[in-house]
């Protein structure tokens, strides 16, 4: 299995690089395409907010309580998730508008790195072939 999932990551990896070599706007067509949302969240759990909210407070409640007695060196993360649960299940049941304004900071981009990758495209892409048939080729010989 740890052969072919090499396989698998050497000719992905070649074909990366293929596809970064190619014209820079065939990249950016193949940009567009993938940087579409496949949906919306916000939309389709709005009409469910209510329930999010109750559900994300009694995860919250659950996991405080099942953490009584339990090492905390071992589940240290507990009461952060427990936390973020309880912050997330009182937005959703007492603040939509917070909960919007929240999904909106979120949404915004940060990092523009269609740009940065039309940029060292054509270094990327070699070293991606590189490797790539590097990998196939090693585990190849391997065998």
């Amino acid at each position: 299995m740890d052969i072919f999932l090499t396989y698998v990551a050497g000719i992905l990896s070649v074909l990366f690089g293929i596809i970064l070599l190619m014209s820079p706007e065939t990249l950016k067509k193949l940009s567009e395409v993938a940087n579409r949302p496949l949906f919306k969240l916000d939309e389709m759990i709005a009409p469910f907010h209510t329930t999010v909210g109750v559900i994300l407070v009694i995860v919250a409640a659950w996991l405080l309580w099942a953490m009584q007695g339990a090492s905390m060196a071992e589940y240290w993360y507990m009461p952060v998730l427990a936390v973020v649960s309880l912050f997330f299940g009182l937005l959703f049941l007492f603040s939509k508008s917070g909960l919007k304004q929240l999904s909106q900071q979120a949404d915004q981009l940060l990092l523009a790195t269609d740009d940065l990758v039309l940029a060292g495209r054509r270094t990327i892409g070699f070293l991606l072939v590189v490797a790539g048939v590097y990998i196939v080729g090693a585990v190849y010989l391997k065998k």
